[in-house]
């Protein structure tokens, strides 16, 4: 994204935010909330239920990972202070963040301590490499108070959208597989008798 002004002493703002450039910075919200709640909510009962880790592995893993913030998230702070907000640092820690995410959810389980703690790490470290240099851009993106205000209220805005959204999606997907549970139910119905359905229907494992 362009600077709204020039950064030689003394310029004045030169383009006046619109709605367009606060939808441009706050869209990445959208799928980071999108990708933070399950990630933090839903993942670590699976790891540990389906994974194989039980909970105290995966809660001590997790802590683990989440303390490394406390190492990168400053050398990051730093280098955008020097460097600014780089797309290079963000389509790196876009990357890490996929490739992390993606091994641990298509690569079978279980794996060693030390592995899944590596790539939570990697993980938590592409997360700090894209939300760092997005939450300083507002100082770049205008001088003036209440357009640094607007950016900030969009990104947030969004964010709350998009973790709406995540919250919503899985029974948005199961209202949407009801019509074909009926419609197998009926069948069932049709082949096992009233009474087998009756049955069926408290013992949901038949």
């Amino acid at each position: 994204m362009s600077l709204l002004y020039s950064s030689a002493p003394g310029s004045q703002t030169v383009k006046k935010t619109t709605v367009k450039d606060l939808l441009k910075y706050a869209l990445p919200g959208l799928p980071l909330a999108s990708l933070g709640l399950p990630f933090y909510i839903y993942a670590p009962v699976w790891l540990a239920e389906q994974g194989g880790y039980g909970y105290a592995t995966v809660g001590a893993l997790f802590f683990l990972a989440r303390i490394t913030d406390v190492f990168t998230d400053l050398p990051t702070g730093a280098a955008v202070d020097r460097f600014g907000s780089r797309r290079s640092l963000w389509l790196l820690g876009w990357l890490l963040m996929a490739l992390s995410a993606a091994a641990l959810m298509g690569v079978s389980h279980p794996w060693p301590s030390g592995l899944m703690l590596l790539s939570l790490i990697t993980l938590m470290l592409g997360w700090t490499m894209i939300n760092v240099p997005w939450l300083a851009l507002p100082v770049l993106l205008s001088r003036n108070d209440n357009e640094r205000l607007a950016f900030n209220s969009a990104r947030e805005a969004m964010l709350l959208f998009g973790t709406l959204i995540a919250m919503l999606a899985p029974a948005i997907l199961d209202a949407r597989s009801l019509p074909v549970a009926a419609a197998g139910a009926a069948s069932l119905r049709g082949l096992l008798g009233d009474a087998d359905h009756d049955r069926c229907i408290v013992d949901l494992r038949c």
